[in-house]
C-alpha cells in the first residue's frame, strides 16, 4: 500500500533527520516524511511487498521507519532463499524498537556476500513503513560515523601541522 502522512494504528510515516536523510537530495527538512511511502501489512492489508529486479544486487538501502520487531526484509536469488534483515535485529543495534518518532527511523544498509533478485518486505502487525530505497548490483562502502569523525579529525591535524611549522620556523628566524 501507498501512504503518506500517518494514520493511527495503520502506517507511521517515516521521520527525516540529518542522520538518515543526507542521500535523498538537497538537505531535506527535518520531519515527518510527507512524500508517498510503502507499507507492508498496513490495516489487516497485505502483509507483503515484493521487489524483482532484472539483474542481481548485492546492496539494498531504505528508510526503515518506526522498525518493528515484526518486520522481516527477505532476499531471495529466484526461488533460493539467501538470508533475511528482521526488525528485531535492527533494534538490536539501534534499541528503537517501536518508536514512531524520529529516533525511530533508521536508514539501513544491507550489502550482501550473494547476489539477489528478489526482496519481500513483510509487515505482520503492526506495519512495516519504508520509502527512499536504493540498490546496486555492487556492494556499497558506507562509512560508520565513527570512521568519519575520525577522518575529520585527521584533516583538521594535517591542515594545522604546516601552518604551525611555518610559524615556528618564522619565529626561529626573526629570533
Amino acid at each position: 500500500m501507498v501512504f503518506q502522512g500517518s494514520q493511527s494504528e495503520v502506517a507511521a510515516a517515516p521521520y527525516l533527520s540529518g542522520d538518515n536523510g543526507n542521500n535523498f537530495g538537497n538537505n531535506p527538512s527535518t520531519g515527518q516524511d510527507n512524500s508517498p511511502y510503502l507499507v507492508a501489512g498496513a490495516g489487516g492489508a497485505g502483509n507483503t511487498i515484493t521487489f524483482n529486479f532484472s539483474q542481481g544486487q548485492m546492496y539494498l538501502g531504505l528508510l526503515w521507519g518506526s522498525v518493528d520487531n515484526s518486520n522481516v526484509l527477505k532476499f531471495y536469488d529466484g526461488s533460493t532463499y539467501i538470508g533475511e534483515v528482521t526488525g528485531s535485529e535492527l533494534n538490536s543495534i539501534t534499541k528503537n524498537s517501536d518508536n514512531q518518532g524520529l529516533n525511530g527511523t533508521v536508514y539501513a544498509n544491507i550489502n550482501s556476500d550473494t547476489a539477489f533478485n528478489r526482496v519481500v518486505a513483510i509487515g505482520n502487525s503492526p506495519s512495516f513503513e519504508f520509502d527512499n530505497m536504493a540498490f546496486s548490483q555492487h556492494n556499497v562502502d558506507i562509512p560508520e560515523p565513527g570512521v568519519l569523525g575520525l577522518l575529520g579529525l585527521g584533516l583538521l591535524l594535517m591542515s594545522l601541522t604546516p601552518s604551525n611549522r611555518r610559524n615556528s620556523m618564522s619565529n626561529s628566524m626573526i629570533a
